[in-house]
């Protein structure tokens, strides 16, 4: 057999180093996708009580509010990936003042202790979850952004009587594949949140909270979601002229949230 030609080693040496190039971003992308993904924000000071709920690999951090007059209603909320939860404390207690209000910490967040991942999330969820659950009524479920991922999870396998999720997706690796095309996400992505895989087991009344300008979530992944839940059981609302971090500036932000909650069963205006 003759010698390969001299013409094709510069190309075979242009292949192998862009296979190399491709490769080592491959392992970037797998090695440094919590980074990523999570950004852990501090404990703040703030006027309300914390709440550590031990789990068996760490302990959860929540910030208590207790409503002036007592209450066995509840809500659970769940932030962005972030977002300090502890600034919610004033517009929540002043919007749900009927509720005991629970601000959760993701591992590594606040005072929780930990490192961030889908699993230990999701399993400390279920841990606060159960642990509250016997000292209340109900307890509803809100989650913003990355938190929408942990509150369908829970909503699919704890009973609650509303569901708020504010600008979600379909899933974190669904967004992931559409902003890195070229890799396999599915194989590299430890951390996948599959929303959309919850929906069609949730019966719960749900509202979906929009931004009508969302760079970080963009719509078709939020429809999809949406469309995935069983019929009749989720309602998808815009908020016009917001982004996924101003949304809850929005006017009409808190009293959405608020009426979802008291009045799952109410259609929306269109």
């Amino acid at each position: 057999m003759p010698p390969p030609s001299n013409k094709l080693k510069p190309w075979l040496h242009r292949a192998l180093a862009l296979l190399l190039i491709y490769l080592a971003l491959a392992a970037l992308l797998a090695t440094f996708q919590s980074t990523f993904i999570f950004f852990p924000t501090p404990s703040t000071p703030h006027l309300h009580q914390d709440l550590f709920i031990d789990h068996p690999t760490n302990r959860t951090h929540l910030i208590k509010i207790s409503p002036k007059n007592p209450s066995t209603k509840a809500i659970l909320y769940f932030g962005g990936n972030a977002e300090n939860v502890t600034l919610n404390a004033r517009p929540f207690s002043q919007h749900f003042p009927n509720h005991t209000l629970y601000l959760f910490h993701y591992p590594g967040y606040g005072k929780s202790t930990g490192q961030p991942s889908q699993d230990l999330i999701f399993s400390c969820a279920l841990e606060v979850f159960d642990t509250l659950s016997p000292q209340h009524s109900s307890i509803s479920l809100i989650g913003r952004s990355l938190g929408t991922g942990v509150a369908t999870h829970l909503a699919k396998h704890r009973p609650t009587p509303s569901l708020v999720l504010i600008t979600p997706y379909d899933s974190i690796q669904s967004l992931a594949q559409s902003q890195f095309p070229l890799f396999p996400i599915s194989l590299l992505l430890q951390h996948p949140f599959p929303s959309i895989e919850n929906a069609p087991h949730i019966q719960t009344p749900t509202l979906i909270l929009l931004a009508q300008y969302d760079q970080v979530i963009p719509f078709p992944h939020s429809q999809r979601l949406h469309q995935a839940f069983p019929p009749n059981v989720s309602q998808l609302h815009t908020l016009p002229n917001t982004s996924h971090n101003s949304i809850s500036n929005h006017q009409t932000y808190h009293p959405l949230i608020s009426n979802s909650i008291q009045n799952p069963h109410q259609k929306l205006s269109p």
